[in-house]
């Protein structure tokens, strides 16, 4: 039996800056039985082996040759210092079309439908924020990508055959994401898996004959080729995406931010939708749900853009650390533009990030 990857640090309670107003999981994988642990043995260059469902383009360390990596002083610290606040745009939408109490809208395609990027340039990146400069035009191969984020219906039909540990913590905040008996919590069949590492993901895209994309394709799939600043265009509208305005209402600075958080109950219940809840949160090449819903590994490194600045951001380089992209149901920037890049370690665990998977054309 595979043994359940043992958490380093748990912090309960609200994250008040950065990525979210969720608890902090950061998670040290211990290795599994000894068929697959990475021996330099097998390996003809003298590199220790890839741990199944760890291929891709960003080689993480394997589970037994890992650091454990500091604790933070604080579930603050972590956001306020990695996660630079990037503000938040005028709301021109009605406030009452913002803060609905279910979804008007439901998925279109089958769930497992995938839409094909054609080869070409696009616009990437920004020059007004560091650590996601310069702004720049690159090309993309052609490729297909999944046109939702997977769902927990999905991923059950991979740990069920493959026998992968379940998306589960005992925490009481994950009560309501945690699975049991291989069996997802009722009622979340088409809402988008969660609690789970880079390693997860990339086991489940492998499983499915994918792969996760990188941080350019997934950059592409989101702005399409002119580079939009959000998946439906350039001027914000709380209206088209799932993301915590629905419950704070729109903000106009950290400070008004802060005040929701000391506000906010500790007991509502912050979920994320079923995929294609929002009909507007459509990217020009048919892309659901890349600005809200919850956040997405990518299978790129924690590093500057070609032409950027090395040192605008203190872990570009640091080993183990990865690319998410874009916003979540509860990220504290939730206008963030689809540029926006968030670092994590790859062994990190939350309720805010999923995935969606690729594959070559």
């Amino acid at each position: 039996m595979k043994e359940w990857i043992t958490p380093i640090l748990v912090v309960i309670g609200l994250v008040g800056v950065g990525f979210g107003i969720r608890a902090v999981i950061l998670k040290k994988g211990s290795s599994d039985d000894s068929a697959t642990t990475a021996s330099a043995d097998g390996d003809t260059d003298g590199e220790p082996e890839v741990d199944p469902g760890m291929e891709g383009v960003v080689a993480l360390t394997p589970h037994e040759e890992r650091d454990e990596r500091a604790d933070p002083e604080s579930p603050n610290q972590w956001h306020d210092e990695q996660h630079p606040f990037v503000g938040y745009p005028t709301e021109r939408a009605p406030i009452e079309e913002i803060k609905v109490t279910a979804p008007r809208d439901q998925a279109e395609h089958p769930v497992d439908d995938m839409v094909t990027i054609p080869a070409g340039e696009f616009t990437m990146g920004t020059d007004k924020f560091p650590v996601s400069s310069p702004e720049r035009r690159v090309f993309v191969d052609a490729f297909r990508i999944d046109r939702y984020e997977v769902t927990n219906s999905q991923y059950r039909a991979f740990i069920k055959e493959t026998d992968h540990r379940q998306p589960e913590l005992v925490d009481e905040w994950a009560k309501d994401y945690s699975w049991r008996e291989k069996e997802f919590p009722r009622g979340m069949a088409n809402r988008p898996v969660n609690m789970l590492t880079m390693e997860d993901a990339r086991s489940y895209c492998k499983w499915a004959g994918k792969r996760l994309p990188t941080e350019e394709e997934w950059e592409k799939a989101a702005r399409g080729a002119s580079g939009n600043v959000y998946p439906w265009g350039s001027d914000w509208d709380g209206r088209k995406a799932h993301t915590v305005e629905r419950f704070s209402g729109p903000l106009k600075n950290l400070a008004e931010w802060q005040q929701f958080e000391e506000s906010f109950d500790e007991d509502a219940i912050i979920h994320p939708w079923p995929v294609g809840s929002y009909s507007g949160d459509k990217s020009p090449f048919g892309v659901m749900d890349m600005h809200g819903n919850v956040s997405e590994w990518v299978d790129s490194p924690w590093q500057q853009h070609d032409g950027g600045d090395e040192e605008a951001h203190e872990l570009f380089g640091e080993k183990d650390m990865v690319v998410v992209k874009g916003n979540s149901f509860a990220n504290r920037d939730y206008a963030a533009p689809a540029w926006v890049r968030y670092v994590f370690p790859a062994t990190y665990v939350e309720d805010t990030i999923g995935f969606r998977c690729a594959a070559d054309l």
